[in-house]
């Protein structure tokens, strides 16, 4: 008889022990809401599960459930609605507030997070590559300073929670930010999720000022959220933030080398002369003039590591023969800059030498940005160029497919999309993919190439 108890002891204090009735378990089914005054939370439960699990939703982030109060449920069987009190919880709405008003200050990057990023395929898409190598290994120093490319986090959260129970009581237990941070008592997306967005500087996302690419040393981060920049660590740019970033093109060669001012206005001199035979005559003109200014930028900036590696499947010879042509890609587009006044024909050779403007110059560039200025991979080089010319009339206006799937871009995006309903890839602002590969506002890859897919949505998320 004593055996029969002591079993009948055992089997209530296992059952009474788990977190979920032997009886009760089944396939999750489980809904939640809360009150619009965020006084109640809400659990309709179809059916127990150990994979039911909630949080208070957004609308009500300042608001947790009171552990102290006991759920109030319509039966002890399912289907069963219970209603947990809610109370206002200082640390979130603290932690909410904070990242809210920062996040008011965020200036956000638009662009893909990887998309577009590919080596070079051919020695077009080289020499395109080597002219901005060129540009930025010559054109910005160790006093120089810029600002990484932040992307906005999305709002915080609450914690989730698994559905416990004691008997037929449901209770919140294994609260916690399943692998995103917890700040107080919310929820913050990691920046490991965003990929080049990997730096965590509180609302949002930045890319790290030393990730590799990175150009002058500017390898060194300096302030907090919106006011971070990276900067050269022997240099004054973390204090003197404002003194101005303006470079002007002409002025800088100029200094490196000697000659460079009158052989820009020869050169324009010779190609206005030339162009009676026509553009490519007016080209060649110029080209020949400043090929000497070519082969001392080649010389300057060769041995530097990242041009080095980008070049090592290459022979020495062909690598001199690229940079060569790169340099001068550059210096002709942007032929116009050493004019007294832009004259129409280098204006034309520009547009002949780089129709698309990867490589164009403003006159006086005044870019704090990162990438535009100090940063240059062998996937994704990207051109410190003016507007690029416009449209040809012939092209549509971009439109979305109405479904369409990019699996490469990760996330959700291998989903099938419709239309421009939203970001799949946590984006900032909404894209699609295009019906044409030609459209006006299509985006492009690092050489000018169509990728297919356009900013839809005018606003940021």
């Amino acid at each position: 008889m004593l055996g029969w108890c002591c079993l009948i002891l055992s089997v209530h204090l296992i059952v009474r022990m788990s977190a979920i009735p032997l009886a009760l378990r089944n396939p999750q089914s489980l809904k939640s809401s809360a009150s619009a005054d965020c006084l109640t939370f809400t659990v309709i439960i179809l059916n127990a599960s150990y994979d039911n699990h909630f949080h208070v939703p957004s609308s009500c982030i300042e608001y947790v459930i009171d552990m102290n109060e006991k759920a109030k449920c319509t039966a002890t069987s399912f289907p069963m609605t219970c209603v947990f009190q809610l109370k206002r919880n200082s640390a979130s709405s603290a932690s909410f507030l904070s990242v809210a008003n920062e996040t008011a200050f965020v200036s956000v990057e638009l662009g893909g997070i990887y998309r577009g990023r590919r080596k070079p395929t051919n020695e077009a898409e080289m020499e395109t590559w080597a002219s901005n190598a060129i540009a930025k290994s010559l054109l910005f120093s160790d006093d120089h300073y810029c600002k990484p490319a932040t992307v906005s986090k999305p709002p915080p959260r609450q914690m989730e929670c698994d559905l416990c129970w004691a008997w037929y009581v449901p209770y919140p237990c294994n609260c916690n930010c399943r692998g995103w941070n917890q700040i107080d008592s919310l929820c913050h997306q990691p920046c490991h999720e965003r990929l080049e967005f990997s730096f965590d500087s509180g609302a949002y996302c930045q890319k790290p000022c030393d990730r590799q690419g990175q150009l002058h040393g500017l390898t060194t981060g300096c302030g907090s959220g919106h006011d971070r920049i990276c900067f050269f660590p022997g240099s004054h740019a973390c204090v003197q933030r404002s003194v101005t970033g303006m470079v002007d093109l002409v002025e800088v060669l100029a200094n490196l080398f000697p000659g460079t001012r009158a052989a820009f206005k020869a050169a324009g001199k010779a190609a206005k002369l030339a162009y009676k035979n026509g553009k490519a005559a007016a080209l060649a003109a110029a080209r020949k003039i400043l090929t000497t200014q070519a082969k001392k930028a080649v010389t300057r900036v060769k041995s530097k590591q990242f041009i080095t590696d980008a070049f090592k499947d290459y022979s020495s010879t062909h690598k001199e023969a690229i940079l060569e042509a790169g340099a001068l890609k550059f210096l002709t587009a942007n032929l116009a800059l050493g004019q007294d006044g832009a004259s129409a024909v280098s204006l034309e050779i520009a547009k002949l030498v780089d129709p698309t403007g990867l490589v164009t110059l403003k006159s006086y560039l005044d870019s704090s940005s990162c990438d535009e200025i100090a940063y240059c991979a062998i996937d994704y080089c990207p051109g410190m160029f003016s507007a690029a010319p416009a449209a040809p009339t012939e092209l549509e206006d971009c439109e979305c497919m109405e479904y369409w799937t990019s699996p490469e871009d990760g996330y959700a995006c291998a989903q099938s999309q419709r239309g421009c309903d939203g970001s799949c890839d946590n984006d900032t602002h909404d894209w699609c993919m295009t019906t044409e590969n030609n459209c006006i506002g299509v985006e492009t890859d690092g050489y000018g190439n169509a990728n297919g897919w356009f900013y839809c949505g005018f606003y940021p998320r």
